[in-house]
């Protein structure tokens, strides 16, 4: 039997997920905070989050905002017992204006945190600012960064450029899933679960303590050089990501073109094997053409077909959705790509790299190359290239381009011998 909800249960969900998630909205006030950092706070995942913010928006205690946020609605009419609840149970209390730095959204329990717990993130950011058990290595260099007043606020820039940004994209594919629970289109988003890591490192990095608020006080250049290279390690994710959306789009779109050409070819050999009029010596020539147009248009059709298997495994993703996620990508790229040039950009950076090449070469840290680990540029990615026929046709002819290499096996090679 489907599970009823009173009204009362409806306009109060005071218990369970949605009343852990109550209380950090409560508490980010009216700037408010996403699903994500809600969800971070309160040790949610992101679709439980997500489900859990749904019912407090139904209930009218939450609303969303034009920047992609989350706030408590003050204009509820059940708000204030909803505010002295979550202040009895939590402590928590609605403030205007936060009273603290610990009241505002770049907070994140006191300590700044240079965890990394994202494998994606992981493998594109440099050992030295990861931790390794208890210890982050490049901490023992010790290099006066910017200020506190600085950090923080490159922390809430962080959060208001790209919230609203990561949000829409997030919430595009897990809505569908939600709605259908197609169990097919959970690959793509578990390739977009690692999106926002690299905007959650950089924040909890430059996170400032209680003895930071001050005008003078200034944080280690570790946490800043941490953050930077947190963004442009998300940064370089997003490009590959969008790099594959692209070729899936650029392989479909031919698939379909080709599809067309083979079945062209076979209506022209059919006609022509009919024709009454090829009774003479050059119709055995004229349907040898014909039949290889056909044989050519199938080999392009298997090597597509085998690339899109190879290369992404899912040929039901429909062409659309390539398309549209592709530009959504490249729209979240200009924002985080310009936040980590930024950001790299800073004096604190460099002087703290050659501090710890410095160490290195007297063998107290382990010797990295920071080459390794580029700066993205700030600007749009150049555009791109799409893939025609004759990239099909010079894979069979034995030289395949970038973008079918990997994927050349010695069944597709064996088709240019058709």
């Amino acid at each position: 039997m489907a599970k009823t909800h009173s009204d009362l249960e409806r306009l109060f969900p005071f218990t369970g997920k949605p009343g852990i998630l109550l209380a950090e909205y409560v508490r980010a006030g009216p700037q408010g905070i996403d699903i994500t950092g809600a969800g971070r706070r309160a040790g949610l995942s992101y679709a439980t989050a997500n489900r859990a913010t749904a019912v407090l928006v139904d209930s009218g205690l939450v609303a969303a905002t034009d920047w992609g946020a989350y706030v408590f609605n003050l204009e509820a009419p059940h708000s204030q017992l909803a505010l002295d609840a979550v202040w009895t149970a939590t402590g928590h209390k609605y403030r205007h204006e936060p009273s603290t730095w610990a009241d505002t959204p770049a907070w994140d329990g006191g300590v700044a945190n240079l965890d990394v717990r994202d494998t994606v993130l992981l493998r594109r950011m440099p050992a030295p600012l990861l931790r390794r058990g208890q210890t982050v290595a490049g901490a023992a260099v010790d290099v006066p960064g910017p200020s506190a007043l600085e950090a923080r606020s490159f922390a809430l820039t962080i959060q208001r450029v790209v919230g609203s940004s990561l949000l829409l994209l997030v919430d595009t594919l897990q809505e569908p899933y939600a709605l259908w629970h197609v169990e097919r289109d959970r690959n793509l988003i578990h390739k977009t679960l690692h999106l926002g890591t690299g905007v959650y490192a950089a924040t909890s990095a430059l996170t400032t303590h209680d003895d930071e608020n001050t005008a003078d006080a200034t944080v280690n250049a570790i946490r800043w050089v941490h953050a930077a290279y947190a963004l442009a390690g998300e940064t370089r994710y997003v490009e590959e990501l969008i790099t594959e959306l692209a070729h899936v789009a650029d392989l479909m779109n031919l698939a379909e073109e080709i599809a067309r050409q083979v079945e062209d070819a076979r209506a022209y050999l059919e006609r022509a094997t009919n024709d009454d009029a090829l009774i003479d010596a050059p119709s055995d020539r004229i349907l040898a053409e014909y039949r290889g147009r056909l044989e050519r248009a199938e080999a392009r059709q298997d090597l597509v077909e085998h690339v899109l298997r190879a290369a992404h495994g899912r040929g039901d993703l429909g062409y659309s959705s390539a398309r549209l996620l592709f530009g959504t990508l490249d729209h979240y790229h200009r924002i985080i790509a310009r936040l980590a040039h930024h950001a790299l950009q800073h004096p604190c950076v460099h002087q703290w790299i050659e501090a710890y090449q410095n160490a290195a070469a007297q063998g107290t840290q382990e010797p990295v190359d920071f080459d390794d680990y580029p700066a993205p540029a700030d600007e749009q990615l150049p555009r791109h290239t799409r893939l025609t026929v004759d990239d099909v046709d010079a894979a069979l002819d034995g030289s395949p381009g970038p973008l079918f290499t990997p994927f050349m096996t010695v069944t597709s090679t064996q088709h240019a011998a058709r």
